[in-house]
């Protein structure tokens, strides 16, 4: 039976811990820690831990995405 692309396993995990999606977003584990109890960033409870689908960061990401302006002087 062949398999599409939607039913094709990655070898990325679903979920990613704290300190993965912290390394994921390049902050610290303490800000994310932060942000998740804060309701500032989505996140899944399994339990009493906090975890993090990447699609959730991926588009998370995108929606805050700010542009920078250069200053000249």
């Amino acid at each position: 039976m062949a398999m599409n692309d939607e039913t094709t396993h990655s070898s990325e995990p679903l979920l990613m811990d704290l300190d993965q999606a912290a390394a994921f977003l390049g902050i610290p584990a303490s800000t994310l820690h932060t942000w998740a109890w804060q309701g500032r960033v989505p996140c899944v409870r399994l339990g009493r831990r906090r975890f993090f689908r990447r699609k959730d960061l991926e588009r998370w990401v995108d929606n805050h995405l700010q542009p920078v302006r250069n200053r000249r002087a």
